[in-house]
């Protein structure tokens, strides 16, 4: 018994000594204390991090290699003797050699392997400005990728273009793909169909609200880094899906070391921020006479002047005496009170971590009755079964919605543009609740609008993806993930029959739900060999899966009770029904080669084999290819021994690739059962009104890139370069046909789009010092487009109509993606301006002229990053030149005689311009209600029609300051920050309506170059508590 417990006790202690605690302090060459260091145990999967005082304690046996690691830093490999503290000092790694970065099918790669542009921000960029959205985050910090706000509106949504446009098809999406750990998910932002059967103006339903696009549920406090692969040979291995680009998302994953907490909590609030300029001069009326006087008494709260029902205009008198003018365009929008909140929580040891977090956030809209909310729950896990087998579960819920502001045709955002600023907006309720309008309904009171209608949304969502891996050998493993995503949009438009696009209806109610599943199957096999000290390889095999299924059901009920004011969808008289639905398959076979020589030349060969359930049998198998090279000349140099001092590092790339775009689901020829059918015991069916030719193939994109990245002095300047050609063609379009053919349109193969441009990102570190840090990062891109051709017997290809304002969105051979035509004036041989013998100009209606493009001629930033001890400050300041808008309201509001244009009245103005016999033109006209509500003359010319939206704007400033260490230590926390962030402050533009970055249309359409109608663009002041322990 004794002998057989000194044996036990023997064989203890022989544990013991094997497996010790190791700990220690890492710090980097300053000494000062570095937290989230890599500590991990060499050929193992056991590790751990260092806290925020840079400690760690990680269980290691004696021989055991400790890796010490950080992006940027040199890693150190320390073998495990005798003592029990090993402290680490980590000096900066000038040449940049293990960094690297989250590529294509989430996998990480080093970046000076890769032979094509991609660009990652990290979790401490992306919410260094306390963004609640994931694109909001990366405004301005990411050359070629274009990212703007549609609107103001509280869930808002965002629109992303990575190196602009590259479909000819007005209803193809040109978003890139969202990937989150791995798995892809939906960024759409589903528009549904929302409207009346009669009534309504607006082209769509995309154009009356900013839906919000579905990666706006991702809560950006839970992502680690997220990367931009911007050009085909980046996305090859996503085939199809990839060819917009893709935005791929990492989370967080916990740490090895105990048990911590982060606590987050952002206060704050939007306003609007610019908005047109009205005239202050002229109150209310018609030719100068007041029209609409107040009268609480009256049925609509006034009483007009003789000869009118009805006020509508401001071309009355001088304001006098006690008259009051507002700022209607400012005084209708409030202040909306914003609160984040999220408690993350980090647990784990050497086998086994985890992340969970809890957040919360409300948005109050600037318009009135409008709201958004967000709840987000997740975990992330990461579990070593064994040191070969790996598990990393992982699951998101979502709740999110609230009322939306209503912007385009018969809105919030139309009846504000003809509203008087003699009236205040806000004065909308008369003593006995009903609707107080001078106008008697020919438009609505904005504030009553707001107030009375709405469109409710609620969203569930669950994002779910597990992860399995197994390490057969050191050059051998498999891997398998599948995910889901699953998401329930469940909406409730209410419309009363008192306001304008209800009269028609006497009121109506939408009842829709939007039902999104996406279901992922991913496969990887990895093998990697040395075959010599210089020369390796690795091969990655897989497939993927992709099942998507998208269902809506709409329900509409017209005719409400109680004059149209009962909301109450099952007392309504008529009733309409619409169900909708798509199933999509996608089945992908892939292989990634890389070879490298001497850790300098990279050579990656991939391709990807698709098929796809949207085209027709015979093509639905397609091939994409992919070459790239990679070669770090710094390396060579430095084994060479001539590498010059002032250079850290010198690379240089080049790529080839294919990508391409599949069919829109049920793209062909389609029976359907036509309305109101059954009739009786008689059955029947139509066919659709659309075809397509069963020879369909996809889309294809060729892409060739090339690029360098250089660094000098330490690091210290750096230049990441791109340039780029694309060229799209077999496009899949829609064309219109002779009815004799019995379609209306047929979708066919034809056309092509050509795109050039180039990429500069500059990073400087003007000052370096153990407690004074000054970085500065530009950005610069630009992108031109060409149509090469479009289908045969085709002219033109339209994008985007106003209607009678006559500006139009298409596309020419030889054109551009973005511009703009319109209408212009008659002019002589000579393009001067004609004047008539009434001293006025005219349009020509009778064809259209290119007026502008609305797309920038190029895009830039500066980022400064100043920070001394504790206390940072960082600003972004973002140019956008060229790029030119259409405002659908400017001409609603200079008819009525609001805005500031309008201020020259009654007096005699002579009109630039020529007459008929080529002399100056010195006819006088009258500047009255006459000259600027007329259409032919004033109201509609295209030098106020399409105007220049370029612009300056200081996107974001924000000021923190971490408490130091001496006073966290007598807290119960282990660090604690605080930040105060403005959005938006500043903004310079000629633009003369509301901030220009808005559109007019939801996120992920194709219309751009159309705004004001949309809720305007806000700026915003935000302050953040951050707690750890």
């Amino acid at each position: 018994m004794k002998q057989l417990m000194l044996g036990i006790v023997l064989l203890f202690s022989i544990a013991m000594v094997q497996a010790q605690t190791i700990t220690g302090t890492v710090t980097d060459s300053y000494g000062n204390p570095f937290p989230g260091v890599s500590v991990v145990i060499a050929n193992t999967n056991k590790g751990t991090t260092t806290d925020f005082d840079g400690k760690y304690s990680i269980t290691a046996s004696e021989g055991a290699v400790l890796r010490f690691s950080y992006l940027g830093m040199q890693t150190q490999n320390i073998t495990v003797g005798g003592d029990a503290v090993i402290d680490i000092q980590l000096q900066e790694d000038t040449e940049q050699l293990n960094e690297v970065i989250v590529n294509a099918l989430g996998i990480k790669k080093e970046k000076r392997a890769i032979g094509y542009a991609a660009q990652e921000i990290n979790s401490e960029e992306l919410n260094r400005n306390s963004n609640n959205d994931v694109l909001g985050g990366l405004q301005g910090k990411v050359a070629g990728v274009n990212i703007t706000n549609t609107s103001g509106a509280a869930g808002g949504g965002s629109n992303i273009i990575i190196r602009g446009i590259t479909s000819l098809n007005p209803n193809a999406n040109n978003q890139p793909l969202f990937v989150v750990d791995g798995i892809p998910i939906s960024n759409d932002a589903p528009t549904g169909s929302i409207l009346p059967s009669t009534g309504s103006n607006a082209p769509s339903s995309s154009e009356q609200f900013s839906f919000t696009n579905r990666g706006a549920d991702l809560n950006p406090q839970n992502i680690e880094s997220v990367t931009i692969l911007k050009g085909p040979a980046a996305t090859a291995l996503y085939g199809l899906r990839g060819a917009n680009g893709v935005v791929v998302i990492t989370t967080k994953r916990g740490s090895q070391n105990g048990l911590r907490f982060d606590v987050k909590s952002t206060v704050g609030f939007n306003e609007v921020g610019k908005t047109p300029e009205s005239q202050d001069k002229y109150r209310e009326g018609y030719f100068e006479e007041v029209v609409s006087t107040e009268n609480l008494n009256a049925p609509t709260g006034y009483t007009y002047a003789d000869g009118y029902t009805f006020g509508f205009w401001s071309f009355g008198p001088e304001y006098g005496p006690g008259d009051r003018n507002y700022d209607n365009f400012r005084n209708m929008f409030r202040k909306g009170f914003v609160s984040q909140n999220t408690i993350g929580i980090n647990a784990g040891g050497e086998n086994a971590s985890l992340y969970g977090s809890v957040g919360y956030s409300k948005e109050e809209g600037i318009v009135p009755n409008t709201d958004y909310e967000r709840k987000n729950i997740k975990l992330n896990a990461n579990i070593n079964i064994t040191d070969k087998f790996n598990i990393q579960p992982s699951i998101t819920y979502i709740n999110a919605g609230g009322n939306l502001a209503n912007g385009g045709d018969k809105s919030v955002m139309s009846a504000l543009s003809y509203w008087t600023p003699t009236i205040d907006v806000n004065d909308y309720l008369l003593p006995n609740g009903e609707e107080k309008n001078y106008t008697v309904g020919t438009t609505d009171n904005p504030r009553y609008f707001a107030e009375k209608s709405y469109l409710n949304s609620e969203l569930n969502r669950i994002l779910a993806n597990a992860k399995l891996a197994y390490e057969f050998t050191n050059w051998f493993n498999v891997s398998y993930q599948l995910g889901i995503d699953n998401y329930y949009d469940k909406r409730y438009r209410y419309v009363p029959g008192d306001v304008d696009v209800g009269s028609a209806t006497n009121g109506f109610i939408v009842r829709e739900g939007i039902n999104y599943n996406e279901i992922t199957s991913n496969l990887y096999a990895n093998f990697e060999k040395s075959f010599s000290e210089d020369f390796n390889a690795s091969l990655l095999l897989g497939n993927q899966i992709s099942i998507i299924d998208l269902d809506r059901n709409t329900k509409r009920g017209e005719g409400l009770a109680e004059g149209g004011r009962l909301n109450n969808y099952f007392a309504a008289t008529n009733f309409f029904q619409d169900m909708t639905g798509i199933e999509r398959r996608i089945v992908g076979l892939f292989g990634d080669l890389r070879l490298d020589y001497k850790n300098s030349l990279f050579l990656n060969v991939t391709g990807r084999n698709d098929w796809s359930s949207t085209l027709p049998k015979q093509n639905r198998s397609f091939f994409y290819p992919s070459i790239s090279l990679s070669y770090v000349l710094s390396q060579t140099l430095k084994y060479a021994g001539s590498l010059p001092d002032f250079i850290s590092y010198a690379k240089f790339r080049a790529s080839y690739a294919e990508v391409g775009k599949d069919a829109p689901a049920y793209t062909g020829v389609y029976y359907d059962q036509p309305t109101n059918f059954p009739f009786g015991t008689v059955d029947g069916v139509s066919r659709e009104s659309g075809g397509a030719s069963d020879n369909l193939v996809p889309e294809r994109t060729k892409g060739f890139e090339a690029g360098t990245e250089l660094r000098f002095f330490q690091n210290r300047l750096g230049l990441d370069f791109t340039v780029y050609k694309q060229n799209s063609f077999n496009q899949i379009l829609p064309v219109p046909v002779a009815q004799s053919s019995g379609f209306n349109t047929f979708v066919l193969n034809a056309g092509e789009i050509e795109s050039k441009g180039f990429e500069a990102l500059l990073t400087i570190t003007p000052v370096k010092t153990k407690n004074f840090n000054w970085d500065l990062t530009v950005n610069f891109s630009q992108v031109d487009t060409e149509v090469l051709s479009l289908p045969d017997g085709i002219d033109e290809i339209v994008f985007v109509d106003s209607g009678f304002a006559g500006v139009i969105s298409k596309l020419e051979k030889g054109g551009s993606i973005g511009d703009l035509y319109g209408y212009d004036w008659n002019r002589n041989e000579n393009g001067e301006r004609l004047i008539g013998s009434n001293g006025l100009p005219s349009l020509n209606t009778g064809e259209r002229v290119i007026l502008g493009n609305a797309m920038p001629d190029w895009l830039g930033s500066i980022q400064h990053t100043l920070s001394y001890k504790g206390l940072s400050l960082s600003l972004l300041l973002e140019r956008k030149q060229g790029g030119d808008l259409y405002d659908s309201s400017q001409r609603n509001s200079i008819r009525n005689g609001i805005l500031a244009v309008t201020e020259t009245r009654y007096q005699d103005i002579i009109i630039d311009g020529v007459l008929a016999d080529g002399t100056p033109n010195n006819i006088p006209v009258l500047a009255d209600q006459n000259y600027y509500r007329n259409s032919s003359a004033f109201n509609r010319a295209p030098e106020l029609m399409v105007q220049d939206a370029s612009w300056w704007r200081l996107r974001n400033i924000t000021l923190s300051y971490e408490l130091g260490s001496k006073i966290t230590e007598k807290l119960p926390f282990d660090r604690v920050s605080f930040s105060a962030t403005g959005t938006n402050l500043i903004l310079t533009t000629d633009y003369r309506g509301y901030d220009p970055e808005g559109s007019q249309f939801s996120a992920g359409t194709n219309a751009y170059g159309f705004a004001g109608l949309n809720i305007p663009n806000t700026r915003s002041y935000l302050f953040s508590v951050n707690l750890n322990f």
